[in-house]
């Protein structure tokens, strides 16, 4: 006999260019998803330097958080999704120790160039972790802050990527999760820990990084927001890609391919091995994680960045599925070469 129990879920949807915070209601066996909030984001340029405005967004989340309190009383439980890669260095009671970059700041060029030069430790690297060298790689990241702000290492005593900040700052606690860390070029592609040869090869201090936990731990309750109050915070697949693959009706007996399109499109499938060797590497076929700890080997090609971009110069943009849909039809429309 199917359950009559009805749970409401809040999830916070954070993309490189836009946010949301969604509620998805289970009654009667259907699942049925509410928009509550939606937002803008984007990085902005200081001293030749992108950094995301984490302020910003940490308001968006809780106005978002509030209104879907508001209409859904009895809201169970928040679970937090972001891009990949990009992270928080904080000290041990959270508190921010250095700005946090965009992943398409141009910092990280030197290293990638260093690195893709050097054909030993390429291969030594992928055959660790999985995961082809891209200038945007937390490792590459991480790498150069160290190297050009020193005193960080003093400073910082743990690395959150983006949804593991976001989940510190709702439930109080410090983890960090296995879809994230799997997107870093820092974690054992044999396992679900980190790979120390890799973190020394990149001059990463371990101790900024803690045992990744796999998706759908629950963390406690919402913290310092009364109008919260019972809400659990759970650390679900924290990065898009995998968040959307977990919902995705995929053959249970594997073979399914996926592509995951926004900003960037990602395409992949499901493994419970990972794709490695020459070939993997010269295709730069990512294996990043699904919740669970197996495997999503992927690649990635432009999505709708440059779309995103153009848009930014209107007055008005699309706001839902059904305006893109149209915009995108009247695009096609014009014909290849219409001014």
């Amino acid at each position: 006999m199917a359950s009559a129990k009805t749970i409401h879920c809040a999830a916070v949807d954070l993309g490189a260019t836009s946010g949301r915070v969604i509620i998805g209601t289970w009654a009667r066996q259907r699942l049925s998803l509410t928009e509550v909030h939606r937002f803008p984001n984007r990085f902005h340029s200081l001293g030749g330097h992108d950094y995301w405005d984490l302020a910003g967004l940490w308001g968006e989340v809780v106005t978002g958080l509030r209104e879907a309190r508001r209409r859904f009383p009895r809201l169970a439980s928040v679970g937090v999704d972001t891009w990949g890669v990009d992270y928080v260095l904080v000290n041990d009671e959270g508190r921010l120790v250095f700005p946090t970059h965009a992943y398409r700041d141009a910092r990280t060029q030197p290293g990638l160039k260093r690195l893709a030069n050097t054909r030993a430790a390429l291969e030594r690297i992928y055959a660790a972790t999985g995961i082809p060298n891209v200038f945007y790689n937390s490792s590459l990241q991480l790498e150069e802050t160290v190297a050009h702000c020193p005193a960080v290492e003093d400073l910082a005593t743990r690395c959150l990527f983006l949804p593991d900040y976001f989940n510190f700052l709702l439930s109080g606690r410090m983890e960090n999760e296995i879809t994230m860390a799997s997107t870093t070029q820092l974690l054992d592609v044999h396992g679900t820990g980190w790979s120390r040869a890799t973190l020394d090869h990149f001059h990463i201090p371990p101790t900024w990084l803690t045992p990744p936990i796999l998706s759908n731990t629950v963390l406690g309750p919402v913290r310092n927001f009364p109008e919260l109050a019972g809400v659990k915070v759970v650390a679900v697949p924290g990065h898009d890609t995998a968040a959307a693959y977990d919902a995705m009706p995929a053959d249970p007996a594997g073979g399914d391919l996926f592509i995951s399109s926004g900003t960037w499109s990602l395409v992949g499938f499901e493994s419970d091995r990972p794709v490695l060797g020459a070939a993997a590497l010269a295709a730069r076929i990512a294996n990043e994680r699904i919740g669970d700890g197996r495997y999503r080997p992927l690649t990635n090609v432009i999505g709708l960045w440059l779309l995103e971009q153009t848009l930014r110069d209107c007055t008005v943009r699309p706001g839902n599925d059904r305006e893109w849909g149209r915009l995108i039809t009247a695009a096609e429309r014009l014909g290849r070469g219409a001014a």
